[in-house]
Protein backbone atom coordinates (compact mmCIF):
# COMPACT_ATOMS: atom_id res chain seq x y z
CA UNK A 1 0.00 0.00 0.00
CA UNK A 2 2.29 2.35 0.84
CA UNK A 3 4.43 1.56 -2.20
CA UNK A 4 2.06 2.55 -4.35
CA UNK A 5 1.61 5.78 -2.55
CA UNK A 6 4.64 6.41 -3.12
CA UNK A 7 4.98 5.65 -6.72
CA UNK A 8 1.46 7.64 -7.33
CA UNK A 9 2.90 10.68 -5.63
CA UNK A 10 6.58 10.04 -7.81
CA UNK A 11 4.11 9.97 -11.06
CA UNK A 12 2.17 13.28 -9.81
CA UNK A 13 5.59 15.03 -9.14
CA UNK A 14 7.16 13.78 -12.05
CA UNK A 15 4.32 14.91 -14.26
CA UNK A 16 4.17 18.50 -12.29
CA UNK A 17 7.57 19.05 -13.26
CA UNK A 18 7.61 18.03 -16.89
CA UNK A 19 4.12 20.21 -17.48
CA UNK A 20 3.76 22.41 -19.84
CA UNK A 21 2.14 25.86 -19.62
CA UNK A 22 1.11 28.33 -22.57
CA UNK A 23 1.86 31.69 -22.59
CA UNK A 24 -0.87 34.31 -24.21
CA UNK A 25 -1.19 37.89 -24.73
CA UNK A 26 -3.29 39.77 -22.98
CA UNK A 27 -3.56 42.78 -25.24
CA UNK A 28 -3.47 42.85 -29.03
CA UNK A 29 -0.29 44.16 -30.75
CA UNK A 30 2.69 44.19 -32.89
CA UNK A 31 5.41 41.31 -31.48
CA UNK A 32 8.68 43.08 -31.22
CA UNK A 33 10.53 40.60 -29.02
CA UNK A 34 9.97 37.09 -28.47
CA UNK A 35 12.06 34.24 -26.69
CA UNK A 36 13.12 31.68 -29.01
CA UNK A 37 12.69 27.61 -28.32
CA UNK A 38 15.34 26.94 -25.96
CA UNK A 39 16.03 29.49 -24.06
CA UNK A 40 16.16 29.95 -20.33
CA UNK A 41 14.74 32.64 -18.51
CA UNK A 42 14.59 33.29 -14.39
CA UNK A 43 10.95 35.07 -12.68
CA UNK A 44 10.97 38.03 -13.96
CA UNK A 45 12.59 37.66 -17.42
CA UNK A 46 10.61 39.21 -20.34
CA UNK A 47 9.48 36.41 -22.51
CA UNK A 48 7.48 39.11 -24.98
CA UNK A 49 7.58 42.63 -25.49
CA UNK A 50 4.65 43.83 -27.53
CA UNK A 51 5.14 47.37 -29.25
CA UNK A 52 2.87 49.37 -26.82
CA UNK A 53 3.42 52.65 -28.79
CA UNK A 54 -0.36 53.27 -29.13
CA UNK A 55 -0.85 52.64 -25.20
CA UNK A 56 1.80 54.80 -24.42
CA UNK A 57 0.30 57.81 -26.22
CA UNK A 58 -3.34 57.16 -24.76
CA UNK A 59 -1.71 57.65 -21.83
CA UNK A 60 -0.24 60.88 -22.21
CA UNK A 61 -3.31 62.05 -23.90
CA UNK A 62 -5.42 61.04 -20.62
CA UNK A 63 -2.79 63.03 -18.47
CA UNK A 64 -2.91 65.97 -20.91
CA UNK A 65 -6.29 65.84 -19.64
CA UNK A 66 -5.96 65.58 -16.41
CA UNK A 67 -4.12 69.12 -16.13
CA UNK A 68 -7.01 70.14 -18.45
CA UNK A 69 -9.30 69.35 -15.68
CA UNK A 70 -6.86 69.93 -12.41
CA UNK A 71 -6.95 74.01 -14.26
CA UNK A 72 -10.53 73.67 -13.82
CA UNK A 73 -10.89 72.19 -10.36
CA UNK A 74 -8.42 75.36 -9.46
CA UNK A 75 -10.36 77.98 -11.22
CA UNK A 76 -13.76 76.63 -9.75
CA UNK A 77 -12.29 76.41 -6.22
CA UNK A 78 -11.11 80.36 -6.70
CA UNK A 79 -14.55 81.25 -8.26
CA UNK A 80 -16.43 78.75 -5.23
CA UNK A 81 -14.29 80.91 -2.41
CA UNK A 82 -15.22 84.15 -3.58
CA UNK A 83 -18.56 83.48 -4.02
CA UNK A 84 -18.66 82.65 -0.53
CA UNK A 85 -16.98 85.60 0.58
CA UNK A 86 -19.43 87.88 -1.10
CA UNK A 87 -22.47 85.66 0.49
CA UNK A 88 -20.49 86.05 3.62
CA UNK A 89 -21.13 89.93 2.70
CA UNK A 90 -24.25 89.85 1.96
CA UNK A 91 -23.29 90.47 -1.91
CA UNK A 92 -24.39 87.27 -3.87
CA UNK A 93 -27.29 84.76 -3.31
CA UNK A 94 -27.86 81.87 -1.86
CA UNK A 95 -28.40 80.13 -5.08
CA UNK A 96 -24.92 81.14 -6.87
CA UNK A 97 -23.35 80.05 -3.27
CA UNK A 98 -24.84 76.61 -4.31
CA UNK A 99 -24.30 76.75 -8.16
CA UNK A 100 -20.98 77.56 -7.44
CA UNK A 101 -20.42 74.34 -4.98
CA UNK A 102 -21.78 71.88 -7.81
CA UNK A 103 -19.34 73.49 -10.07
CA UNK A 104 -16.51 72.93 -7.88
CA UNK A 105 -17.46 69.56 -6.42
CA UNK A 106 -18.24 68.55 -10.52
CA UNK A 107 -14.76 69.59 -11.45
CA UNK A 108 -13.59 67.41 -8.10
CA UNK A 109 -14.83 64.73 -8.93
CA UNK A 110 -14.04 64.83 -12.72
CA UNK A 111 -10.46 64.92 -11.47
CA UNK A 112 -10.84 62.01 -9.70
CA UNK A 113 -12.28 60.25 -12.56
CA UNK A 114 -9.72 61.02 -14.63
CA UNK A 115 -6.83 60.09 -11.96
CA UNK A 116 -8.66 56.53 -12.51
CA UNK A 117 -8.69 56.66 -16.02
CA UNK A 118 -4.73 57.24 -15.60
CA UNK A 119 -4.05 54.13 -13.39
CA UNK A 120 -5.97 52.15 -15.54
CA UNK A 121 -4.05 53.04 -18.51
CA UNK A 122 -0.89 52.13 -16.86
CA UNK A 123 -2.37 48.96 -15.90
CA UNK A 124 -2.96 48.02 -19.37
CA UNK A 125 0.62 49.34 -20.51
CA UNK A 126 1.83 46.40 -17.90
CA UNK A 127 0.11 44.19 -20.35
CA UNK A 128 2.74 44.92 -22.94
CA UNK A 129 5.15 42.78 -21.88
CA UNK A 130 5.06 39.55 -20.88
CA UNK A 131 7.13 38.13 -17.75
CA UNK A 132 8.12 34.83 -16.88
CA UNK A 133 5.75 33.57 -13.84
CA UNK A 134 8.69 30.89 -12.91
CA UNK A 135 12.25 30.07 -13.39
CA UNK A 136 11.68 28.39 -16.43
CA UNK A 137 12.81 27.36 -20.22
CA UNK A 138 11.05 27.54 -24.01
CA UNK A 139 9.70 24.70 -25.03
CA UNK A 140 7.98 26.03 -28.14
CA UNK A 141 6.24 28.44 -30.53
CA UNK A 142 2.92 26.58 -31.37
CA UNK A 143 2.47 29.64 -34.22
CA UNK A 144 5.06 31.96 -35.21
CA UNK A 145 3.58 35.13 -36.20
CA UNK A 146 4.47 38.88 -35.38
CA UNK A 147 0.72 40.31 -34.62
CA UNK A 148 -1.22 39.43 -31.72
CA UNK A 149 -5.05 39.30 -30.97
CA UNK A 150 -6.49 39.34 -27.59
CA UNK A 151 -10.08 38.26 -28.88
CA UNK A 152 -8.79 35.16 -30.53
CA UNK A 153 -6.09 34.20 -27.93
CA UNK A 154 -3.78 31.69 -29.27
CA UNK A 155 -0.39 30.35 -27.26
CA UNK A 156 2.62 32.90 -28.15
CA UNK A 157 5.20 30.23 -25.96
CA UNK A 158 4.81 26.78 -24.55
CA UNK A 159 7.08 26.76 -20.89
CA UNK A 160 8.16 24.50 -18.72
CA UNK A 161 9.50 24.97 -15.21
CA UNK A 162 13.46 24.60 -14.48
CA UNK A 163 14.94 22.54 -11.71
Amino acid sequence: MKKSILLLLGLFLSALLHAQYAIYPQVSAEITYLAKPGQKFKKGDILVKLDARLARAELQQQQAILSIKQQQLDDDEHTFGQIQQLFDNLVRSKRELELAEIDYKQSKYAVQAQKARIAQQQLLLEKYQILAPFDLEIVAMPEPRNITNHHHPKPLLLVSRTK
